[in-house]
């Protein structure tokens, strides 16, 4: 089985001297050079990018701390947008270290989710008014989309080529996923999810979205990975492989990767090749409490929740043999976002949550 889950990292003083020829999980030394945890100083030629390093070894640290219930973050590699219970913020990441919320506002509104489309747009919802809202990058004022949500509580939101995708989860009966023309948003239900444990992440290439669902199978019903047209379904999704407990799920090049995790125990990493999933391809076993997952073309991505939680990597081509842990000491990491450079994620810190970062492996 397969799972993912969010990552914590502790913050980590600044000024600490990289003084060792070669680090381990796959960073490099700063040569010599002081690695300050100051993202505006210098940082050519350093692989931590200005956060901290103890013994040539990158060390996460908090880019925004004191932030209320993020429930979306997303970074456009130039800034770091999140949404909290009262509005949608961002800042410069070169300027974020340190800073206390709030910061700049993109508006308002109360967002139930994030995300960031391929012309650099943030897609979200509005929890109070339940409309979709699409706004260039950069704080332009957000213009929400003629219509009104379907009843519920909107979530997991991302891109999906042209359209919108998200998942309802109403006060009661089954989630759904819905989509609609980002455009012109009119919602239309894709299929329901069978249950509500189920109904925790999407993923899409651009014309399909891929979720797991519980499904009729040779007159029983089962947990599968399915996929779904982007045009619809019928409420029909076609399931592409049968597993259990999925929590993080991902597209990436061809491949569907997601995890399992079940109760905060052991799960597993895996992927495969839509549309046939029946053999998938397992990366990663017995990992501990697996949750939330993000891919590029650095690699796998996942956070641990279970304590003392952590985040973790597996870097391209050699997922199945090598295991890097990027951050230890992350109790109940969640929300794991990447750009070109970095790694996000967000901790619980006495009541508020702190946004971690870390650069990327090289």
């Amino acid at each position: 089985m397969i799972r993912l889950v969010g990552i914590v990292m502790a913050a980590v003083a600044s000024g600490l001297a990289c003084n060792a020829l070669l680090a381990v999980d796959g960073y490099r030394s700063c040569n010599g050079s002081e690695c300050v945890s100051d993202a505006r100083a210098d940082t050519s030629g350093d692989p931590c990018l200005g956060g901290p390093s103890i013994n040539g070894v990158c060390q996460p640290s908090v880019l925004i701390g004191g932030v209320g219930s993020v429930n979306g973050l997303v970074s456009d590699g130039t800034n770091l947008y999140f949404g909290n219970d009262t509005s949608v913020s961002f800042c410069s990441i070169v300027d974020c270290p340190g800073f206390k919320a709030p910061l700049a506002q993109v508006s308002a509104t109360v967002t139930s989710s994030l995300s960031l489309d391929p012309t650099m747009h943030l897609l979200r919802f509005g929890a109070a008014d339940g409309k979709l809202y699409k706004v260039a990058a950069q704080g332009v004022k957000a213009t929400p989309t003629s219509f009104t949500s379907t009843p519920g509580s909107p979530t997991s939101i991302i891109a999906c080529g042209d359209h919108t995708c998200w998942i309802e989860k109403p006060q009661n009966g089954s989630p759904s996923a819905y989509t609609c023309l980002t455009i012109k948003c009119a919602p239309e239900k894709l299929f329901d999810f069978g249950g509500s444990d189920l109904a925790t992440a999407l993923a899409s290439d651009g014309m399909s979205v891929f979720a797991a669902a519980s499904v009729p199978f040779e007159g029983g019903i089962f947990e599968a990975l399915v996929t779904c047209p982007i045009a619809g379904c019928n409420n029909a999704p076609t399931p592409m492989g049968f597993d259990l407990n999925v929590r993080g799920i991902a597209y990436y090049d061809g491949f569907v990767y997601w995890t399992t995790n079940s109760n905060q125990q052991t799960g597993d990493l895996a992927r495969c090749a839509p549309p046939g999933c029946q053999f998938p391809q397992i990366l990663q076993t017995n990992l501990t409490a697996p949750g939330d997952i993000a891919v590029d073309a650095t690699g796998v991505y996942w956070t641990s929740s279970a304590n003392p939680g952590r985040v973790q990597m597996c870097p391209p081509g050699s997922c199945k043999d090598s295991l890097v842990s990027i951050a230890t000491k992350q109790p109940s990491a969640r929300l794991t976002t990447l750009d070109d450079a970095r790694i996000y994620w967000v901790v619980p810190d006495n009541g508020a949550n702190d946004i971690m970062w870390i650069a990327k492996p090289r």
